[in-house]
C-alpha cells in the first residue's frame, strides 16, 4: 500500500467520526455542530506540534467530557398543585419554569400526633394548676380551723359537758357553731351535743380538702373511727388533735409545694435539686409526715373503748340558762333522775 493510500484511509475514518452524531443530550452545546468541536480539539493537538491524526482520539474524548461538563444535570421532580386541576403532582424545575403561573407549592399539613400532643400538654399543664391552687386554698382553711380547734377546747375544758353552755362560753359556743355553718339555738343544747356534731363535722368536711397531704389509707381510717368518737371526751379531744395534726401537715405540705413551684416554674417539672416528680415527692412526704402512727392509732382504738359518756343528749335541755332533764316518765326536772 502506498504513503498515499494510507492517508486517504485515515482521512476516509476522520470523516466518518466528524460525520457522528454525539451530543444526543442537549445542553448548552446543543447547538454547536460536532464536527467544529472535535475539529477545533484536532488543530489544539496539531499547535503543540502533534500529528493531527494520531491526536484524534485524545480529541474525542476531550470533546465528550465539555459535553458532559456543560450539559446541566436533571432535577428532581417535586410535589406542587396545580391551580387548574387542584390535583398534586410532580414536576421538574424545567416544567416550573415553563409554566410557573399554573402551580403552586403544596402546604405542609401539620401531624396529628403533634397536635394532640400540644393538646395533652396543656390539658396536663391544666391539671397541676388546679391542683397547687387547691393546695393553696386548702391551706387556708388549715389556718381558719386553729380558732375552731382552740374554741372548741375551750368549751371541752367545761366541768361538765352535760350541762347547758354558760354565758360567758356562749360568744365560744357561737364562733363553732358559725364557722362550721351549725345552725344551733344555744339556749337549748349542751357543750356536747355541740362539740359531738362540730367536731365530726369538721374532720369529715376537712379531711377530703387536705388528700394531697395525707394519703388515702390515713383519710378513710380517720373517717371510719370518727362516727363514734364523739361519745365520750376523750373522743372528742382525739377529734380535734386529729384536725389539728392534719391541718399542720397540710401547711408544711403547701409550703412545700410553693418551694417547688419557685424552684421549677410549675408541678409538673422535675426537682432541679433531686431529679423527682411531683409524684415521687408526694409519696415521700408521706411516708415522713404520717398523720396517725402507730401510738396514736392505738388511742384512738383505746377511746372507742370506752363506755360513752354522752351517747344521747335529748334527755338535756337548757331554758334560760337552767338545765332540765328528761326522766323516765317523760317529765322535764332541773335535776337528774336518780338510777
Amino acid at each position: 500500500m502506498s504513503i498515499l493510500d494510507a492517508l486517504n484511509r485515515r482521512y476516509k475514518q476522520v470523516q466518518g467520526l466528524l460525520n457522528t452524531p454525539m451530543n444526543q443530550g442537549g445542553g448548552l452545546l446543543g447547538n454547536i455542530p460536532q464536527s467544529a468541536l472535535l475539529g477545533s480539539a484536532i488543530f489544539g493537538q496539531g499547535v503543540q506540534g502533534k500529528d493531527p491524526f494520531s491526536a484524534l482520539l485524545p480529541a474525542v474524548a476531550q470533546t465528550a467530557q465539555l459535553q458532559q461538563l456543560m450539559t446541566p444535570k436533571a432535577s428532581k421532580p417535586f410535589a406542587v398543585i396545580n391551580k387548574q386541576t387542584g390535583q398534586e403532582e410532580l414536576i421538574t424545575n424545567a416544567k416550573y419554569a415553563a409554566n410557573p403561573n399554573i402551580y403552586a407549592p403544596v402546604k405542609k399539613q401539620p401531624l396529628i400526633q403533634q397536635t394532640g400532643e400540644n393538646a395533652f400538654t396543656k390539658r396536663v399543664g391544666e391539671i397541676y394548676g388546679d391542683e397547687f391552687a387547691n393546695i393553696l386554698e386548702s391551706s387556708n382553711t388549715a389556718i381558719d380551723n386553729q380558732s375552731i380547734i382552740a374554741s372548741a377546747r375551750t368549751l371541752l375544758d367545761q366541768e361538765d359537758l352535760r350541762t347547758g353552755i354558760d354565758q360567758p362560753l356562749r360568744t365560744t359556743a357561737q364562733r363553732v357553731a358559725d364557722a362550721l355553718g351549725i345552725d344551733v339555738n344555744l339556749q337549748n343544747v349542751t357543750a356536747a351535743q355541740l362539740l359531738k356534731q362540730s367536731t365530726g363535722d369538721l374532720v369529715l368536711n376537712d379531711l377530703g380538702k387536705f388528700k394531697g397531704a395525707i394519703s388515702d389509707g390515713e383519710r378513710k381510717f380517720a373517717v371510719d373511727k370518727n362516727v363514734n368518737l364523739g361519745q365520750t371526751k376523750t373522743g372528742i379531744e382525739i377529734r380535734l388533735e386529729l384536725m389539728e395534726r392534719a391541718g399542720g401537715i397540710n401547711l408544711k405540705f403547701a409550703e412545700a409545694a410553693e418551694d417547688w413551684v419557685q424552684r421549677n416554674k410549675s408541678l409538673s417539672s422535675k426537682d432541679t435539686a433531686t431529679g423527682q416528680t411531683w409524684s415521687q415527692f408526694k409519696k415521700q412526704f408521706r411516708q415522713e409526715n404520717p398523720l396517725i402512727d402507730e401510738q396514736f392509732k392505738k388511742r384512738i382504738n383505746t377511746a372507742l373503748k370506752e363506755q360513752p359518756d354522752f351517747p344521747s343528749q335529748d334527755n338535756i335541755k337548757v331554758i334560760d340558762g337552767e338545765t332540765y332533764y328528761k326522766h323516765s316518765d317523760g317529765s322535764w326536772n332541773t335535776k337528774p333522775e336518780k338510777k
